[in-house]
């Protein structure tokens, strides 16, 4: 799939941080989260804080390939793909880029992000 982007612009500032979603979702300021392979919930030093922001949200999803602790308080579950399960390249956390070949074929769709930009209205279109 090839993204084009329409009409609608990029923000010049800034996203928030994991912190500062933490705090807005707490405090009922954002509704909604979808979670790309990540465990706020073991990560973030404020487990109790954390739960309770999941807790508040109207809708979570998380994409993991294990059922971790955010994914077992996410509404929505959807499998991730590991490594070996895929192309290209990552950042470590050394901050070295390595390369990944695809070993095996995943089950199912992989693309989230572009099932999603095709079912609710963007701004993106999807070739």
């Amino acid at each position: 799939m090839v993204f084009i982007q329409s009409v609608v612009p990029l923000s010049p500032n800034n996203g928030l941080t994991i912190p500062d979603i933490v705090d807005k979702a707490h405090h009922g300021e954002i509704k909604g989260l979808m979670v790309f392979g990540e465990n706020p919930m073991v990560s973030d030093p404020d487990r109790h804080h954390v739960g309770e922001a999941l807790d508040n949200l109207e809708l979570l999803i998380v994409q993991d390939i294990f059922l971790t602790e955010t994914a077992m308080k996410a509404h929505v579950v959807f499998p991730g793909v590991t490594f070996a399960e895929k192309n290209g390249t990552f950042s470590n956390t050394e901050r070295r880029v390595q390369r990944v070949r695809q070993a095996i074929t995943p089950k199912g769709d992989d693309d989230l992000i572009g099932i999603f930009c095709g079912i609710y209205p963007t701004g993106w279109d999807i070739l």
